[in-house]
């Protein structure tokens, strides 16, 4: 929906499995506690982000200063966004808390809890309160943690012209600072019975595990895997957030870098070991400012930086751009930002016909229209067919995965969502096949713009256009070879670009639509099954698939993790208006509790309709405008009736029946007081592009007498051409 993060883009089908694993935040919370409880021994309080602080042992630590990172590696753009959350709109910021400048390299970030935002403007009346601050994986930033801050607003334009025009708009930042301060050292004990402080076990603190791995994985075997080097080093802190492991003067293995992943996936399968401080000491904690600046973090994002255009996309899209963006060329095709976060431009494999769903086929609508009939021209020339073909977007599941995870290495992002858009120019070319023959395009004219998200192509036929159009796309035999034309797109790939063309092939078939009939949802939150609606009206089959369990962070819009899945059973079959229920399987280990959606793109999809059968179905559904054909009913009997044979000298009337097709029948009773009538068919479209003549329709035609002792059995279907019907009594 518009203003909404994308949910449906590039033909993916997110599946919603729970708005809320609390798994996560009881997670995030044990790790908080261990890192307080393990906090490091210093010589003196903290006091400022810029300051270092000295360790008893001689490492140095620092307390975390906050700033706002740019969106991705590539992005010049503050990862700041005004979004829609439903019909609620937010400022979303996300904070780096990391290592100010003036810290020296090696120094150790302090543990740091109950981070708090707040906002300060000049502008009176303007009030932006941060009610949720949630953490995420850091990545490969380099940053020791990822916070983001939300805020809900009651007028967003007026705060993204805060934001804009303010320069002393601001965010201050506080945080809880956890750390040890060192106690003297007590008399030594020459007996030598009591503890040695360097061989204190550690303290575990257990995460709650839940009922799937009753029996926890310590940490430790999980390290002696990944690196044996490291199995001699105690202690070891491990700090989700940083997505690393911390241990003083060891090198870190490149796997162990990501270990918040492995940690994410499977939160509840592991113990955290916390290392008993080695010297005598006591807890101390404070809150300190973590903005370098006393002021706080400024919050002033003028327009006139294209970098920050992006910012305002969804509240003003006049401004939500930024010229200076263009199209990276990749080995698995180009790929271009869009001015909302985790979301990039891409370009389709080919066009197809999208499918209404209401009406259940494809997106092709006709309209039979009657006009003059120019001097000197047939009679058929009164009639001009309008045809609607609805076009959307089509993508190859497996070259588009592979883009996904260019993008997802280049960014640093879990799983990018993807649409159409950005380009420099969008035309559509028709094919050269129907030059002169009398169709002629009105929307979508030769070279004209269109939308390359979807569009409408419309002709304006004659009748023997619109027929050949009906031989493409359902021949009387053959395959329906369809109708092929292209949409030409312009794209930068540089600012000094003057335009990359790229051509899209467009593919109308009637048989052979987007695959928008085929709906998902899930069976139940927290299993990996969901059922697949087919809303064709033949049955569809998926012979392959590409599937993706995406792990959220509590209120998180955007994915923080992605875990390939096989789809099964594959291929299957869906019959039509029915359902079917499918099953995922990671690759990869995971809590099912952690997936908050599925992300499922079909490819080789096949639907058990004949293209004659659609087309026949567009022709039923087609409209008219006053147009319909007239038959004479009479009765030279009923006229006559003083000439009536014996036989039928009782004969009162005779109730006629006339029928085109498959439709209802009309009915007409004559009499001997009105033995002739008039009667009004339907024309349709079919007709016409069968070559029938208004003034001489086509129909069936039966009859029964009507006498003085009852009615009689009607006569059987007899075939009738032209206007004027005449009816004997049945004998």
């Amino acid at each position: 929906m518009e203003g909404e993060f994308p949910a449906n883009a590039a033909g993916r089908v997110p599946l919603f499995l729970g708005d809320d694993p609390s798994v996560l935040t009881r997670f995030t919370g044990a790790v908080a506690q261990a890192e307080a409880e393990a906090a490091p021994v210093l010589t003196a309080p903290p006091s400022r982000v810029h300051l270092p602080c000295a360790g008893v042992s001689g490492q140095t630590y620092y307390v975390p200063v906050a700033s706002i990172p740019r969106r991705t590696p590539s992005s010049a753009t503050p990862a700041v966004f005004l979004a829609k959350s439903g019909d609620a709109w937010e400022l979303r910021v996300t904070l780096e808390l990391g290592r100010h400048p003036a810290i020296p390299a090696g120094a150790a970030p302090l543990p740091v809890e109950e981070v708090k935002v707040a906002f300060t403007t000049s502008v009176p009346g303007v009030s932006v309160v941060f009610g949720e601050v949630h953490e995420e994986p850091a990545g490969g930033t380099g940053a020791a943690r990822r916070l983001v801050a939300v805020a809900r607003l009651d007028d967003a334009a007026r705060v993204a012209a805060v934001l804009q025009k303010d320069q002393t708009a601001a965010l201050t930042v506080t945080g809880t600072v956890h750390w040890r301060l060192a106690l003297p050292e007590p008399e030594q004990d020459d007996s030598g019975d009591g503890p040695d402080p360097f061989k204190l076990p550690p303290k575990e603190i257990a995460i709650d595990r839940g009922p799937l791995r009753p029996h926890p994985i310590e940490l430790t075997p999980i390290i002696d895997q990944a690196d044996p080097a490291l199995v001699e080093y105690h202690p070891v802190e491990v700090t989700f957030t940083a997505a690393a492991l911390v241990a003083e003067d060891v090198p870190l293995a490149p796997r162990i870098q990501r270990l918040d992943r492995r940690l994410l996936r499977t939160p509840d399968q592991w113990v955290l070991r916390v290392p008993v401080p080695a010297y005598r000491s006591e807890p101390h904690e404070d809150t300190l400012a973590l903005a370098a600046d006393q002021r706080g973090i400024s919050m002033w994002f003028p327009t006139e930086s294209h970098a920050n255009r992006p910012i305002y996309a969804l509240v003003n899209s006049a401004i939500g751009f930024d010229p200076d963006t263009v199209w990276i060329a990749g080995p698995a095709g180009p790929w271009k930002a869009s001015p909302v976060p985790n979301q990039y431009y891409v370009l389709p494999t080919e066009y197809r016909l999208a499918f209404d769903t209401a009406r259940r086929i494809p997106a092709v609508t006709a309209l039979l229209r009657e006009q003059p009939v120019p001097e000197g021209r047939p009679p058929s020339a009164a009639y001009r067919v309008r045809v609607r073909f609805g076009l959307t977007p089509w993508f190859a599941p497996e070259p588009l995965e592979r883009l996904r995870a260019t993008i997802a290495e280049a960014e640093n992002l879990a799983y990018p969502e993807f649409v159409v858009g950005g380009l420099e120019k969008t035309e559509f070319r028709p094919s050269s096949l129907f030059t002169g023959l009398g169709g002629d395009v009105v929307e979508q004219p030769d070279g004209s713009a269109v939308d390359p998200a979807g569009f409408e192509l419309v002709y304006d036929c004659s009748l023997e256009f619109y027929t050949l159009l009906c031989r493409m796309l359902a021949p009387a035999q053959g395959p329906a070879t369809g109708i092929e034309a292209a949409v030409r797109l312009t794209l930068k790939t540089s600012p000094e670009d003057a335009g990359t063309v790229r051509e899209i092939p467009v593919r109308i078939r009637l048989d052979n639509p987007g695959d928008e009939f085929l709906q998902v949802e899930p069976d139940g939150a927290g299993a990996l099954t969901a059922r697949v609606k087919n809303l064709a009206a033949g049955a569809a089959t998926v012979r392959r698939a590409v599937a993706t369990l995406l792990v959220m962070t509590p209120a998180g819009q955007q994915p923080v993790d992605a875990v390939p899945a096989d789809l099964s059973p594959l291929p299957f079959t869906v019959p039509p208006g029915g359902e079917t229920s499918v099953t995922l399987t990671p690759r990869e280990p995971v809590d099912p509790r952690v997936v908050g959606r599925m992300a499922l793109d079909f490819d080789r999809v096949t639907l058990e309709v004949t293209a004659a059968d659609v087309l026949e179905r567009v022709h039923e559904l087609a409209a008219t405008v006053n147009l319909d054909t007239t038959v004479r009913v009479r009765s030279f009997q009923l006229q006559h009736a003083d000439g009536l044979p014996p036989a039928l000298a009782d004969l009162e009337g005779l109730e006629v029946q006339l029928r085109r097709g498959g439709t209802e029948p009309v009915t007409v009773f004559l009499t001997r007081e009105e033995y002739e009538k008039t009667v009004r068919l339907a024309y349709t479209l079919a007709d016409l592009v069968a070559g029938m003549s208004p003034d001489a329709p086509r129909f069936e035609w039966r009859r029964r007498n009507l006498t003085r002792a009852g009615t009689g059995a009607f006569s059987a279907w007899e075939p009738m051409t032209g206007g004027d019907l005449y009816v004997p009594p049945v004998t």
